[in-house]
């Protein structure tokens, strides 16, 4: 049940934020137990974002996932996730923030789960 978030400051066509999020989704998989047809991807484009002292293109992706994962499949999903936005966007993997939130419990289809 991961929801991901990306916000940046690039202006993208839908296109490309469909592309973006359907990718996002595919990749998590590399997260044991997560499954890319219950991932939520929302991608919000030409936000106002200031980092390193300019406005230039970056971004913040923000990972939340029911119940812990290792670091080390956090840390390939973070790897991945950075190429894709690089690649898509061409904002720099330098001017790019991903954070993960791991919950103990979830709500989903109207309940709660542990």
């Amino acid at each position: 049940m991961p929801y991901i978030e990306i916000n940046t400051n690039a202006e993208m066509t839908l296109q490309k934020k469909r592309k973006i999020c359907r990718k996002t989704a595919e990749m998590i998989t590399c997260l044991s137990g997560k499954k890319t047809e219950r991932t939520m991807v929302n991608l919000m484009d030409r936000r106002t974002m200031y980092f390193g002292n300019s406005f230039e293109p970056c971004a913040k992706i923000h990972v939340d996932l029911f119940h812990k994962s290792a670091d080390e499949e956090k840390a390939e999903y973070c790897k991945r996730i950075s190429e894709l936005i690089e690649k898509e966007t061409g904002i720099d993997q330098s001017r790019i923030y991903v954070v993960f939130a791991e919950y103990e419990s979830w709500g989903s289809s109207g309940e709660l789960r542990f």
